[in-house]
């Protein structure tokens, strides 16, 4: 039983370094727009999942507030893995994409943190709820509702600059 988790467990680090050999950018260019690619993909989840966070908050949806969680941390991990395969990748890069690849590592690093930031906000929400405590007054969700079209804004902001190239 456990040699075959071990097995599994090895195929799957070897795949991992197979498909980091597999795409090697060749240019700046190819290695941008992975980079962009993928650090879109995780960066639009975040505004959803912190709305989310914040109307089953309001509406003491224990359900919902699991999912979330679970899903934030399924989006660490993700974001985790994402960072572990552009040091690998940096590792195998030409001198040319030094530069390059560099500035892809630390856009995978501010992703991870935000995301790592939303853990902070979901986790608690769920736990608050889940733990049966007075409901937040209404006061405070209005101002929660203020921050959370704020930060609606702000991330879309984010996605239109890196599409447009701005960023």
């Amino acid at each position: 039983y456990r040699t075959k988790i071990m097995h599994k467990k090895i195929e799957e680090e070897n795949t991992e370094k197979e498909e980091v050999e597999a795409y090697l950018p060749q240019t700046s260019k190819e290695l941008y727009e992975l980079t962009n690619e993928q650090s879109i993909s995780i960066i639009s989840k975040i505004p959803e999942i912190f709305s989310e966070t914040i109307d089953a908050l309001e509406d003491e949806n224990r359900k919902l507030l699991k999912k979330l969680s679970k899903d934030v941390t399924s989006i660490n991990k993700q974001t985790k893995k994402l960072k572990t395969r552009a040091i690998n990748t940096f590792k195998n890069l030409s001198i040319e994409l030094f530069v390059s690849g560099t500035h892809s590592i630390q856009i995978y690093d501010y992703v991870r943190e935000t995301e790592y930031c939303l853990n902070y906000i979901t986790i608690p929400a769920f736990t608050h709820v889940n733990n049966v405590h007075n409901p937040i007054p209404s006061e405070q969700f209005n101002e929660l509702k203020l921050i959370k079209k704020q930060v609606k804004e702000l991330f879309a902001f984010v996605i239109e600059q890196i599409n447009n190239k701005t960023i």
